[in-house]
């Protein structure tokens, strides 16, 4: 196949892919970088355009191929700004617009306008500066979420990157006078990488986006939505891995059932939106009074449970009465004054239970206790 032909296949190819972005960027109008990939994909298609179809003649002889570079160029500085906004929340303008203008200034020296295998060896050089850090952004968010959608877009960076890399070496030894047979047939396939590469990021574009999406599908299935504490379905998901677990490692796994007491009277004389607020004061309590607490999950309603591995009987009482003083001692303040308390039913795992909803039914039961022996106590 003949560089004309690729660069009609990579044109149509990025006009296709130039829509994906945009039908991605109107099913995900939350994502920011969707925009800026839209504008790559748009250079991706103008470059290869100008590569089908030349500027007229009147335009100097140096432009024809300085604004079809500089747009190609553009378009990975693009990918690098919607990476780093989907990362930081921050654009990559400044670093586009210093490198358009470089690859164009370049065109303007005669060494460099004169010269093809240079030109291809100072504008690789540019597009491994830009890719380099796209990479750098993507490794560095892997450090802190090392599950994230980004390892195709990794690995097509990398690929692309390695393929330059060859491409840079090979000129080079044809700028130092080692004449290297296969040149032809390296345009070539640089044209195919470059086909190959706009797929392939558009691809993996969409799986990123689609993967978040999948993940906070995910999240919000097994998050309390008022609380943010986790749910009673995720407590069916991770109840029986902590028993499980400690079980294997034989230690102790505690289950902690609070509950509020006098709720209703709350939400009957403050009202609904008051009583939420008083739901966060208490999960906010809880967790500072149990920071160790391996699951923090809302039952349902007032309710709520935390499951504490590795702790004995006295210590899990310990947490308890500490939650249950804890309330007591900082009342909710917010428009109105309103003093609180909790029941607390505890119970610990022993060696001949089956399951951890023999421990749940057992502090249930303490619960149940605590509240008939007047509230505000731990059982």
């Amino acid at each position: 196949m003949d560089i004309f032909t690729l660069s009609l296949c990579t044109m149509l190819i990025s006009i296709v892919m130039l829509a994906t972005m945009i039908g991605l960027q109107g099913t995900s109008p939350r994502s920011s970088a969707t925009a800026d990939w839209v504008l790559a994909m748009s250079c991706f298609f103008i470059s290869s355009l100008l590569n089908v179809v030349p500027l007229p003649t009147y335009f100097p002889a140096v432009l024809s191929p300085g604004i079809a570079n500089t747009l190609y160029l553009l378009g990975h500085c693009f990918i690098f700004s919607g990476i780093r906004r989907h990362i930081t929340q921050k654009n990559g303008y400044k670093l586009t617009v210093i490198v358009a203008v470089i690859t164009l200034l370049f065109h303007f020296v005669p060494a460099i306008a004169q010269s093809l295998t240079l030109r291809i060896i100072v504008f690789h050089f540019l597009i491994l500066f830009v890719l380099t850090g796209s990479i750098f952004y993507i490794l560095r968010y892997r450090r802190c979420q090392p599950h994230n959608g980004f390892s195709p877009l990794l690995l097509v960076l990398g690929l692309f990157c390695a393929q330059l890399l060859v491409r840079v070496f090979v000129f080079t030894l044809n700028i130092v006078g080692l004449e290297v047979a296969v040149n032809l047939q390296l345009h070539q396939v640089g044209a195919l990488f470059v086909m190959l590469y706009i797929l392939a990021s558009s691809m993996s574009f969409a799986y990123l986006i689609t993967w978040e999406k999948e993940q906070a599908l995910h999240t919000a299935s097994f998050t309390d939505s008022l609380t943010q504490w986790q749910n009673r379905r995720a407590l069916m998901h991770q109840a029986p891995k902590l028993f499980a677990n400690a079980l294997t490692q034989c230690n102790r796994l505690s289950i902690l059932v609070v509950d509020v007491d006098h709720f209703k009277m709350v939400n009957d004389t403050y009202g609904h939106g008051i009583g939420d607020k008083v739901l966060q004061h208490i999960t906010t309590q809880i967790r500072m009074a149990a920071p160790s607490a391996s699951f923090y999950c809302r039952l349902g309603g007032e309710e709520f449970a935390l499951l504490l591995e590795n702790t004995t009987q006295q210590s899990a009482l310990k947490i308890a009465e500490d939650i249950r003083a804890r309330i007591v001692a900082f009342p909710f303040n917010e428009s109105v004054c309103i003093s609180l308390s909790v029941s607390i039913g505890v119970a610990t795992a022993y060696n001949h239970d089956a399951s951890w909803e023999t421990i749940l039914d057992r502090a249930d039961k303490a619960l149940y206790k605590a509240k008939t022996r007047g509230r505000n106590k731990v059982c």
